[in-house]
């Protein structure tokens, strides 16, 4: 995959979700001209992005020229996200889309110690600064969350959106971790189970993960507030807990 296809595949997902969220045509134009821009400047330049696909243990593949590295599978992607989260100062989690099981029992086994390592690590690690924005439903989002909710972590913070009804759109999920390095996935169904071939990108140009960061900013802005250390909103929960039960 070159970096044309990359940055193709980042422009659909960015257009998909202004228009999805109804945010309006403006911070879609912004997306799109800062990534043209970075692109000119990519092959006026002549630099090359090189790209890596794992075969094992992602850490011993790293090397400083390799700005993007594809994970083999769901399993070596969340095995180096809990591993960086324990390490990380500041974290920036976006969670779209449809909930469903994982294709197997060993990538949600991975996926829950992901999801156990935020809580696990909050606790311990009083520098670091946790954001997420996700979507409810589906009911998987919010047993997600309901540990974080419960614990009232104060250096975990959390956003949302919430739709009246299920909206199948193919998931859209990044993070950011301390500004450098942005985990990207690319699912190619509205569901997990068949998302098989999906995309498991970790990017380190700066350019692209700056952008990100500023896309992740602007959203957060616009999301409701559910989680704000240890205070609560008790009335949006009750929402999330209504939509879920649907």
């Amino acid at each position: 995959m070159d970096t044309a296809r990359i940055i193709s595949i980042i422009i659909a997902i960015l257009s998909a979700f202004w228009l999805w969220t109804d945010q309006g045509y403006e911070p879609l134009i912004v997306c799109l001209a800062s990534i043209s821009t970075i692109a000119g400047i990519s092959f006026i330049s002549n630099k090359k992005i090189r790209y890596k696909y794992t075969n094992g243990n992602i850490s011993s593949h790293q090397k400083k020229d390799e700005l993007i590295i594809k994970f083999k599978d769901d399993i070596e992607l969340y095995e180096y996200i809990t591993e960086r989260i324990t390490k990380a100062k500041t974290i920036l989690d976006l969670t779209f889309g449809s909930g469903d099981s994982h294709v197997n029992v060993a990538s949600r086994d991975a996926f829950l110690k992901y999801r156990k390592a935020i809580e696990k690590t909050c606790k311990e690690k009083e520098n670091l600064s946790y954001h997420e924005i996700m979507s409810f439903p589906p009911r998987d989002h919010f047993e997600w969350i309901e540990p974080l909710i419960n614990s009232k972590l104060y250096n975990y913070r959390l956003h949302c959106y919430i739709f009246n009804e299920k909206i199948d759109i193919t998931p859209v999920g990044f993070m950011i971790i301390d500004s450098s390095e942005l985990i990207l996935v690319l699912y190619n169904s509205s569901s997990y189970t068949l998302s098989i071939n999906a995309h498991r990108l970790l990017i380190k140009h700066p350019d692209i993960v700056n952008l990100f960061a500023e896309y992740f900013n602007s959203i957060w802005i616009e999301a409701i507030p559910l989680l704000e250390g240890k205070r609560v909103n008790i009335e949006i929960l009750k929402k999330i807990q209504q939509a879920c039960n649907k």
